[in-house]
């Protein structure tokens, strides 16, 4: 058997022995690795000559001389192995027992071969031999073990695990088994011992060292096997009970065919190496490699590395994603930490080998390099304290996979034309593949499904079984509204082997919730915020660490499902762990990072995190608008941290991501694309940007404002995060020159959702955004005529809201004064804001007459109130906020009209009656009291009533809830400088 194959052995022997269902029969070929100690053959050999037994007796060639050099003469039949010590016995009971003593003696020594069969901790230890070299060894785990001999013993037993002596003890000659009638006999006397290991072999597997094979234990254990097989007929050719450890030179073809067909398997351990350290009392070569297959089970390290590490190459060769915990399980790394694309190594022994196995630039080694990669690990790191090394080994730069995939970098790109192209005529690909590039894409399209329907599910391998119980649960859940995981956990629970069972285990921390990684991640976010929003010095590690360990987690999390071609739109695991992640980024990005944090005379500055390409794309693609719009807001952030040519980068993809919405219509608000452009915006608007980039971007939106499908769904309440989707927009064409285009003006305007976005939008962010496309040409005399044209088009409401939109463009006097006449016409067709924006331009007079329009409305608005009914906005408060504006600025300076509504605004109540107001409800946190605050004529009225105002703003000042105009006006306006000292 070759090394490979024993490896495969010792492997499956490993992952049975730590799922504690593995039972180890040991037979007198163990034993006999002790001096003095004999082998069955060797017992039954000293009773034959007890009494005279010998084949030369029916000998037919028997001489004077033969018997010196007869090879035949103790070769004994598996009938004479039980018959000659029944005869002994029949014979003589006292020499019976006599030749047991003297040749099995009670020894009891630490016997490296018990030592290492004790240190697997198989669940029980069976043995057919006398001796205590079991439970006399040295090894810590005979502790956890009692000794069974009796049927007795096992009833009183009161530990979970076994040494079951089921021939009986040395010490009591009487229990021995060894005469035939001893195992005619054994199932009436030992019932219990029986049926223990029958139950055992029905569930564990069986590990026989030291027996030969054609021992009669042998074929006793058989003998229960097809019992049990008989018992059960699903029980098949392939099922193996258990597995002989033989050590030949060669296994006869017959032999090993007898074993296999019952269901026992043969491990030939000939070619097994022997290993270092091997004990010194272990001498014969068949002990050594005995003792070192052993130890290979425990610890597969002792074994050659490189052998080793070709295995678990070919292992994780199977699978398109590896995790980094299972690498370094596979590879024997057991003293290791993992950190954030790194592997940190605390043995040197291990470090040696892994790096120089890497250093062979042979294709496995190559392969483990492109699985370390893939895995998001790029460096490997000996910190080893006792040889005082610390040294780093770069994994060479093999691009990972993932990046090298066509696909991928297209989708990476935002350049879903070509990959969608690429998905509709090229079909040699991964139906797995072409899948999750549509889904990207589209979302879930009848496609999918119809694909999905057509997978043979039978003909896939284990992995990609995994991944279609996944992505069918994904699509089910699009009908159901309900992911059900229980398919796939059943599934995964299935498989038998622990090992394979262990490539899969990222899709139950998924089905978990993800929890732990999450509770880590926000943990460390916690500290990094700490970290980068206070002085805190930075001692003995990067400011950005804490950034490292959740990025190791979300990178991770990101290629397993990018891999594996998971779907994951619509399921929320990816983007919870990614949003920490994002957070993690901007943090980082802040401008509150310029302060440098100082300890015992030391400083450091807290370092800008420098964004890469798939940061960018967790950032656009993995977080909502309104999300990403607040962290940018909260975290102050000015300018991220790219270089040039991730800059040039942000731009293509802007452009890319624009071209696919036109040309794939992708103009739906469940499709991620509308989101990614304005994420992209976002991005650009804090990067520095070039000329030539600035020109490509300010191309790229007026194109897509020249598009008809475009602006129809942008300037529709259903584009996502509209509000702010249209401030982003406009924020970034507001630091671009764009071609001036009146066309797209009118565009916009004409379109058929124009009406009810204006209503519920700020009209100053879409005047705004249009001017960016007016530019000052318009200031000419043919541009001025073209926008009066387009306004006069325009009649009631509809042409104030185009007024609002386009009045700071409109220069020329005489179109001026015929839009005044118009405003002031149509003034019954002023809503509050229009009032306000006009009056205060200049555009509006507002007359006695037109006042006393808006003081009668008030008063008609509160009579036709009805008590119990509400509405949002309410159209008195509306009316009354406008009233209070007007007065404050002086356009109003009577409100004595409105004086019975003092109970419906606290405003009007401050106005009509200054001196018995409750000045404590004064709240300086709204911004109407901060407008009359601003006013010198009533702060000075405030200041008046100031210990009314005081006590509420020290309280707030207290619990830190202040704003900063409210600390302005207590320390600045109402407290003396004696107050100031003693607050």
């Amino acid at each position: 058997m070759e090394i490979k194959d024993l490896l495969k052995f010792i492997n499956f022997l490993k992952e049975k022995s730590n799922a504690d269902k593995l039972i180890i029969f040991v037979g007198a070929g163990v034993s006999c690795n002790v001096k003095d100690m004999p082998d069955w053959n060797g017992l039954i050999k000293k009773m034959a000559e007890a009494i005279g037994y010998s084949k030369c007796d029916a000998c037919k060639k028997k001489d004077a001389e033969c018997q010196k050099t007869c090879k035949f003469k103790d070769a004994f039949s598996t009938d004479e192995y039980l018959k000659i010590p029944q005869y002994v016995y029949n014979q003589d009971t006292d020499l019976y027992n006599k030749v047991l003593l003297e040749n099995i003696k009670n020894v009891e020594i630490d016997a490296p071969l018990s030592n290492a069969i004790l240190n697997l901790a198989p669940s029980h230890i069976i043995t057919t031999n006398y001796d205590n070299l079991l439970e006399s060894c040295h090894s810590p785990q005979c502790d956890n073990y009692d000794v069974i001999i009796s049927d007795k013993d096992l009833l009183v037993a009161q530990k979970n695990k076994y040494i079951i002596k089921m021939h009986g003890d040395i010490e009591y000659p009487d229990t021995i088994v060894l005469k035939e009638a001893d195992y005619l006999e054994y199932s009436q006397r030992h019932v219990l011992i029986e049926m223990f290991i029958k139950a055992l072999l029905a569930d564990h597997t069986i590990l026989f060292l030291g027996y030969s094979l054609n021992d009669y234990n042998i074929k006793l254990i058989i003998s229960w096997i097809n019992y049990i097989r008989t018992q059960n007929k699903a029980i098949n050719s392939e099922t193996k009970f258990g597995y002989m450890v033989l050590d030949e030179e060669t296994v006869e073809k017959r032999q090993y065919n007898y074993f296999e067909s019952n269901n026992i398997g043969v491990i030939n351990i000939h070619q097994m190496p022997i290993i270092d350290k091997i004990p010194a009392s272990l001498e014969n070569p068949i002990g050594q490699r005995l003792y070192g297959f052993l130890k290979a089970v425990e610890d597969s390290s002792v074994m050659d590395r490189k052998l080793l590490y070709d295995e678990a190459v070919l292992i994780m060769s199977a699978y398109r994603y590896v995790s980094s915990k299972v690498i370094c399980d596979l590879l024997n790394l057991d003293r290791r930490d993992i950190r954030s694309g790194e592997i940190v190594i605390l043995s040197a022994i291990n470090y040696d080998a892994l790096t120089d196995y890497l250093n062979t630039s042979s294709e496995n080694s190559l392969k483990l390099k492109q699985i370390f990669i893939n895995a998001g690990i790029s460096n490997i790191t000996l910190i080893a304290t006792e040889e005082n090394r610390r040294e780093t080994y770069k994994i060479e730069k093999l691009s990972p996979s993932l990046f090298e995939h066509k696909l991928f970098n297209l989708y990476l790109e935002n350049q879903y034309c070509e990959l969608e192209e690429i998905l509709n005529t090229e079909t040699d690909g991964s139906v797995f593949e072409a899948c999750f590039y549509k889904s990207l894409i589209s979302n879930y399209t009848p496609y999918l499904f119809e694909k999905y329907k057509d997978i043979n599910f039978d003909v896939l391998s284990l992995d990609e079984k995994i991944i279609y119980l996944f992505n069918s649960s994904v699509l089910d859940a699009q009908k159901s509204f309900s992911f059900n995981n229980s398919r796939i956990v059943k599934y995964i629970s299935g498989i038998s082997s622990k090992r394979q069972k262990g490539f899969f285990h990222l899709y139950q921390d998924i089905f978990d919730g993800n929890n732990k990684k999450l509770l880590k991640m926000e943990q460390s976010l916690k500290k990094l915020i700490n970290r980068y929003n206070t002085k805190q010095a930075i001692i003995g590690s990067s400011s950005l660490q804490e950034l490292f360990n959740i990025r190791s987690i979300a990178y991770e999390q990101y290629m397993f499902y990018f891999n594996n071609t998971l779907f994951f739109k619509n399921f929320n695991d990816l983007k919870k762990i990614l949003k920490v992640y994002i957070e993690a980024i901007i943090c980082t990005n802040g401008e509150h990072l310029q302060v440098e944090s100082g300890f015992l005379g030391n400083s450091s500055k807290k370092e800008k995190y420098a964004i890469n390409v798939l940061d960018f794309d967790i950032i656009t693609k993995f977080i909502s608008i309104k999300d990403l719009y607040n962290m940018l807001q909260d975290y102050k952030v000015e300018q991220f941290n790219v270089n040039d040519e991730l800059v040039d980068f942000l731009v293509e993809s802007f452009i890319n991501i624009s071209r696919s919405i036109i040309e794939l219509k992708l103009l739906h608000r469940f499709l991620d694309a509308p989101s990614t452009l304005i994420n992209c915006a976002m991005l650009l608007s804090h990067v520095a940007l070039l000329e030539e980039q600035k020109t490509k971007i300010s191309t790229t939106i007026s194109s897509l404002f020249s598009n008809d499908d475009f602006v129809e769904f942008f300037f529709a309440v259903d584009f996502p995060e509209w509000r702010i989707s249209l401030k982003v927009i406009t924020d970034l064409l507001s630091s671009i020159t764009v071609r001036e285009d009146f066309e797209i003006v009118k565009k916009i305007i004409n379109n058929k959702n124009f009406k009810e976005y204006y209503v519920n939008s700020n009209t100053n962010t879409i005047s705004t955004l249009l001017s960016c496309f007016i530019g000052d040409r318009f200031k000419h005399e043919d541009a001025q005529r073209q926008i009066q044209e387009f306004i006069n088009l325009f009649d009631g409401k509809e042409r104030i809201q185009v007024l609002r939109l386009l009045r700071k463009h409109v220069v020329s006097e005489n179109i001026i004064t015929e839009q005044k006449n118009f405003i002031t016409e149509n003034f019954d067709n002023l809503n509050s804001e229009d009032i306000l924006d006009f009056a205060f331009n200049d555009w509006l007079h507002l007359s006695d007459e037109t006042i006393q329009k808006i003081l009668n409305k008030a008063n008609e608005l509160y009579a036709a109130k009805i008590p119990g009914r509400y509405s949002y906005p309410d159209p008195l408060e509306t009316q009354l906020e406008l009233i209070c504006i007007l007065y404050i600025t002086g356009k109003i300076d009577n409100l004595e009209k409105v004086a019975e509504l003092s109970s419906e605004n606290e405003f009007i109540a401050f106005f009509i009656d200054e001196s018995s107001f409750d000045y404590s409800k004064v709240d300086l946190s709204n911004y109407m009291w901060q407008n009359i605050a601003r006013q010198p004529r009533f702060l000075k009225v405030l200041k008046e009533h100031k210990e009314s105002i005081i006590p509420g703003l020290k309280r707030k000042v207290d619990l830190d809830m202040a704003s900063d105009f409210e600390k302005k006006l207590l320390y600045g306006a109402f407290l003396s400088e004696d107050e100031l000292i003693e607050f």
